[in-house]
């Protein structure tokens, strides 16, 4: 989010120091709250006890510590890179093939834009298939018990073992 409101910024005319600098000061907050909220989604999971919490707890904690070393990347590192990237190439200029691939996907959402309830529908649609699914053919049970209670063996011994011994 913030590399590409440093591109807008370019865009405007901004040098590449200041471009870095006002991306980083207009979304530092809402870059910071969508990562304490997903850390915070993901908090409830280390609470787990039992078997699950005993695999579960590595997914929070490695995504919780990621988006702490992202956090610190995008307000600290990312700007730097930035403008050291941008003031090394110059005067900043999309390429062409990005240039028509915006055109193709501006024209195409605006086409989009006429037929909005017909795709909200779809998506609607969607959803509705993919909660159907997860309803009935997805198992709920992530520990199922189906496993027999213990293990029967049948051995054949030589003559002169006592099976008791054995």
């Amino acid at each position: 989010v913030i590399s590409e409101r440093f591109d807008v910024n370019i865009e405007d005319g901004q040098s590449p120091e200041e471009a870095a600098s006002n991306a980083v000061g207009r979304l530092w907050r809402p870059v910071l709250a969508a990562s304490l909220t997903t850390i915070t989604a993901f908090m409830p999971l280390l609470s787990l006890g039992g078997l699950p919490g005993k695999f579960i707890w590595q997914m929070p904690t490695v995504v919780m510590m990621a988006l702490f070393v992202s956090l610190i990347d995008c307000y600290f590192l990312l700007p730097a890179h930035l403008d050291a990237g941008a003031s090394k190439r110059g005067q900043y200029k999309k390429s062409k093939v990005v240039v028509l691939w915006e055109n193709l996907y501006e024209a195409f959402l605006r086409r989009l834009i006429n037929f909005r309830y017909f795709v909200l529908l779809g998506f609607v649609l969607i959803l509705g298939f993919s909660v159907f699914i997860g309803a009935t053919k997805v198992r709920k049970d992530s520990f199922p018990q189906e496993a027999s209670e213990g293990i029967t063996s049948k051995a054949t011994l030589k003559k002169g073992y006592a099976p008791e011994k054995v």
